[in-house]
């Protein structure tokens, strides 16, 4: 991509899912207030193993990138 982004692959839940950096960005969805919550939960409890919410910009969530791999369990399947 001429931006930087960078195209992450693996999760089933969210197509066109970017990294920029160490920002990930995701298409805001139905679900998006509730993760929001959730993420916003997390962080003020010091929880570390999920990432951040950082808002919306462009109807696209955003969050800080955590490194690592999506377990075989919660991948696309494959048809």
């Amino acid at each position: 991509m001429s931006d930087g982004a960078v195209t992450l692959t693996g999760g089933r839940m969210a197509s066109e899912v970017l990294r920029k950096n160490d920002t990930v960005l995701r298409p805001a969805s139905n679900s998006s207030a509730f993760m929001a919550a959730l993420l916003k939960t997390f962080e003020q409890q010091n929880f570390t193993g999920a990432p951040k919410y950082l808002g919306q910009m462009d109807d696209k969530d955003m969050f800080t990138f955590i490194p690592g791999d999506v377990p075989a369990k919660f991948r696309a399947l494959v048809r």
